[in-house]
């Protein structure tokens, strides 16, 4: 068994990936694995997945299968793992050197659950470093957490243990993913260094939105039914993060849509969902923070939302 298995989705990423299976080959962790899974891509993928398989034999292990998309892939990956800790990278995303000997260090010694680090957006013309902080509690993560999964290590015992799983199908994926296992989480840790490279292209799904915006008022509710029986704590906290998502990150992405009448419609859809989700949203504890994000949640109105779009559609 293995410290660390890391899942590679591999889908048509000929001219990516040698760079991504590079920065992972190069790892100055010796105990890991990497795990190849190519979703059944038509370009070269596959051949470059089988070279690298002759190069390093110890070090990482290929799969192939049927298209499913992202999260069919991940979850191929985590079946086949055998690893104590697990950690997911994307095949046009690269990593630092120390990035997992880094990530597996902290995570042991502080017997944590869950464990992340930094990171930088790359975009065609400039990038952006992600920097984080540490979290106090559980509902802290789950309220305010990066929901990314591949910045991150994750125990394979409670993973399997809850059978928690991608959604297939589906944006954001990492969403329910995070947040289910966040739910079990005990102990979280936190290292101030950038260690992943997230690769932005002008075709990437960030920067073309569509109707497919949609897909997080679906996503949501997934994540919804993953915390039945829930204290309350935990509750809040993750109500909070969807209003977060739904006036924040969402909302973004809707103002980018190009086409007038979709967007209105995006726009009453969020509103919608966030009052029939969350009728007294307004009233959440963690809104009471001070701050300007929460003073712009706190009087958000579907008006506003509207009069404002215009502000973020770049």
């Amino acid at each position: 068994m293995k410290l660390v298995s890391v899942i590679v989705p591999c889908y048509n990423v000929e001219k990516t990936l040698e760079r991504c299976l590079n920065s992972l080959m190069d790892q100055t962790l010796k105990d890991m694995e990497v795990i190849a899974v190519d979703d059944g891509s038509t370009d070269k993928t596959w051949e470059i997945l089988n070279d690298y398989q002759k190069d390093f034999p110890e070090k990482i292990r290929i799969f192939h299968k049927e298209n499913g998309g992202l999260g069919s892939a991940r979850n191929y990956g985590l079946k086949e793992a055998n690893s104590y800790y697990v950690g997911f990278v994307d095949s046009d995303d690269y990593v630092e050197e120390d990035m997992f000997e880094q990530l597996s260090s902290r995570i042991y010694a502080d017997e944590s659950d869950l464990v992340e680090c930094n990171l930088v957006w790359e975009y065609p013309n400039h990038k952006r470093e992600d920097i984080g902080r540490s979290f106090s509690s559980k509902e802290d993560f789950i309220a305010n957490g990066r929901i990314l999964v591949c910045n991150k290590l994750y125990k394979l015992s409670i993973i399997r243990d809850h059978n928690i799983k991608f959604p297939v199908g589906t944006r954001y994926e990492d969403i329910p993913f995070t947040l289910h296992y966040a739910r079990y989480m005990k102990q979280y840790s936190y290292v101030d260094q950038i260690g992943y490279h997230y690769v932005q292209y002008e075709n990437s799904l960030s920067n073309h939105q569509n109707e497919k915006v949609k897909d997080i008022f679906g996503v949501i509710r997934t994540t919804l039914s993953h915390f039945e029986n829930a204290s309350k704590k935990e509750d809040e906290a993750l109500e909070y993060f969807c209003i977060r998502v739904l006036l924040g990150s969402s909302y973004k992405r809707i103002c980018k849509i190009q086409d007038a009448s979709l967007k209105k419609e995006c726009i009453n859809d969020t509103w919608f969902h966030l009052n029939e989700l969350f009728p007294d949203w307004k009233k959440n504890s963690w809104l009471k923070q001070k701050g300007m994000k929460n003073f712009y949640f706190r009087h958000m109105n579907l008006f506003l939302l509207k009069s404002l779009s215009f502000l973020f559609r770049r």
